[in-house]
Parts: C-alpha cells; structure tokens; sequence
C-alpha cells in the first residue's frame, strides 16, 4: 500500500498510520490522542496494542494510505462527489 506524509495530525485521530523516523518505520497503528497544537500524537500499535508518544520535534512522520489522505483533506461536511472532483482538479492542476 502507498502511504503519504500527512503533517496536520490534528486531523488524523482515528486514522490507521504508520510512523517513520529518519527514513525508519518505527511502528504503524491507531492514532488515539492528539495535543491540541497537533505536536504530539498517541498512536495504539497494530501488534502489541501499546501505547506510543510520538512527537514532531523527534522529527517523526505520520504516514497514511492514499485514501485516507484524500478524506482528511476535505472538511467534514463535504459531499462525496464534490470531495472527488476537487481532488481530481488538483491532480490535473487546475483552478477548482
């Protein structure tokens, strides 16, 4: 599976990620808790079920898979179709 760099992790509670550190997997699972300044998130690992700290300053990314990247751009409310449209534009770099 393709995973992206996602740098707001305010938007990635609930989301499957993986976590890299120096171009290191360093663990992959849940995002369970955020600070509210999105520097420091809590991620349930997928093996063990632990908790882990991870924080920005340690210059750790959170990575997900292209799907969930493209939902977590969007705001909330936005309608399926018109997420899709405006994602394709920005592929194919145009004006929305």
């Amino acid at each position: 599976m393709n995973y992206l760099k996602f740098d707001d992790w305010a938007r990635l509670l609930g989301a499957h990620v993986e976590a890299w550190q120096n171009g290191t997997l360093l663990e992959t699972g849940i995002v369970d808790s955020v600070t509210p300044d999105a520097a420091i998130a809590w991620l349930i690992s997928d093996p063990t079920g632990e908790r882990f700290l991870l924080e920005k300053a340690n210059r750790v990314e959170l990575r997900i898979d292209r799907d969930q990247f493209i939902r977590r751009l969007e705001p909330a409310n936005t309608p399926p179709g018109a997420r899709l449209g405006r994602v394709l534009r920005r592929v194919n770099n145009q004006q929305p």
